[in-house]
C-alpha cells in the first residue's frame, strides 16, 4: 500500500515537469489520516503542520521484523508516504507550477451517479443506507464509526479543490485540512429515527443502539438531534 502510493505521487509530478509552461497548478487529494497521530492528548488541536508519523514508523518496522500490519495502520502510513513524497518533490525540483495537497477527513455527500441499489452506494454512504434499511445485524447493532468519525461534505471538498487551482499564487505549498464535525453512526441512527418517526414501516427497520451515546446533542425527551457538537473536538453533530 506504501509504495504505491508514494510513486503515485512521484509519477504524477514528474509528468508534470514535462507538462509545459501552460501548466500552473497541481492539487492532490490527500487525507486527514496523514495528518493525525493518535498518540496525542485527546484535546490536542491538529494542524496542517502535524504528520501521522506514528503510523508510517509501525508500518516501516514491521515489515522490516516481517510483522502484518493492521490495515487502518496501513492506510494512514500509505496517506504519509504520498503527502510527504509530494512535498520532497517540490523542494527538489522547485517547479514553476504551484503543488496544493486537500486533507479531507471522512468524505460523504450525494453520489455523482446514483446507483441501482443501495446496497452499490461507496463505502461512506453505504454504513447510512444499511442503518436505514436495517441492515446492520440486528435492532440494536450499530455499524462501527468510519475512521475517525469525523466527516466532510464531498462539495465542499470538491470546492476547495477547484479553489486551490483557481489560486495557485494563494494555494502553492499549503495543505488544507478539510472537515465538517464529528459524526458518529450512532448519531446518524438516532437523526434517521427522528426524521422517520411518522413513518412506522421505515421505523420498525432502523436500529435503536444506544441513543445518543458518544456524541453531545442529542435530546432524550424528544428524540432530536442538535448541532451542539462531537464528544471531544468541538465540532458540529453533521
Amino acid at each position: 500500500m506504501i509504495v504505491p502510493a508514494e510513486k503515485g505521487a512521484e509519477t504524477i509530478l514528474n509528468s508534470a515537469l514535462k507538462a509545459g509552461p501552460q501548466l500552473t497548478s497541481v492539487v492532490l487529494t490527500s487525507s486527514t489520516a496523514a495528518v493525525v497521530n493518535p498518540d496525542k492528548e485527546p484535546n490536542y488541536t491538529f494542524t496542517e503542520a502535524d504528520w501521522a508519523s506514528a503510523a508510517l514508523e509501525k508500518a516501516i518496522k514491521d515489515r522490516d521484523e516481517g510483522v502484518q500490519t493492521p490495515s487502518g495502520v496501513l492506510y494512514s502510513a500509505s496517506k504519509t508516504a504520498s503527502d510527504r513524497a509530494v512535498w520532497r518533490f517540490r523542494d527538489a525540483h522547485k517547479p514553476s507550477f504551484a503543488i496544493t495537497t486537500i486533507n479531507p477527513s471522512v468524505v460523504i455527500g450525494p453520489p455523482a451517479v446514483l446507483p441501482a441499489s443501495g446496497d452499490k452506494l461507496n463505502e461512506t454512504l453505504r454504513p447510512v443506507f444499511n442503518i436505514l434499511a436495517g441492515n446492520t445485524g440486528g435492532k440494536n447493532i450499530i455499524p462501527q464509526n468510519i475512521g475517525t468519525a469525523s466527516f466532510v461534505d464531498v462539495r465542499d471538498v470538491a470546492f476547495l479543490h477547484v479553489w486551490a487551482y483557481e489560486n495557485p499564487s494563494k494555494a502553492d505549498g499549503e495543505r488544507y485540512l478539510a472537515t465538517q464535525g464529528f459524526g458518529p453512526l450512532q448519531a446518524a441512527a438516532d437523526i434517521l429515527r427522528y426524521e422517520c418517526k411518522d413513518r412506522p414501516e421505515i421505523l420498525e427497520k432502523i436500529p435503536v443502539g444506544k441513543p445518543g451515546d458518544g456524541y453531545v446533542g442529542y435530546d432524550e425527551s424528544t428524540g432530536e438531534v442538535s448541532e451542539e457538537g462531537g464528544e471531544g473536538d468541538g465540532g458540529e453533530v453533521y
